[in-house]
């Protein structure tokens, strides 16, 4: 294996790891359901006494 071609491997690897780590990162901000909650709850709220009527 060349000096080249031992910097272009070890550049795929780190790569890789950047990528890892940010995917690993982002999962928290996917598993995040504080954002859909007011359309959850918007099915349970009550209806206003125009559209009740």
């Amino acid at each position: 294996m060349t000096l080249q071609t031992a910097i272009l491997v070890n550049a795929f690897l780190d790569l890789g790891v950047v990528l890892a780590v940010a995917a690993v990162m982002l999962v928290p901000f996917l598993l995040d359901r504080r954002s859909h909650e007011a359309a959850v709850y918007a099915f349970a709220a009550p209806l206003s006494e125009d559209l009740a009527a």
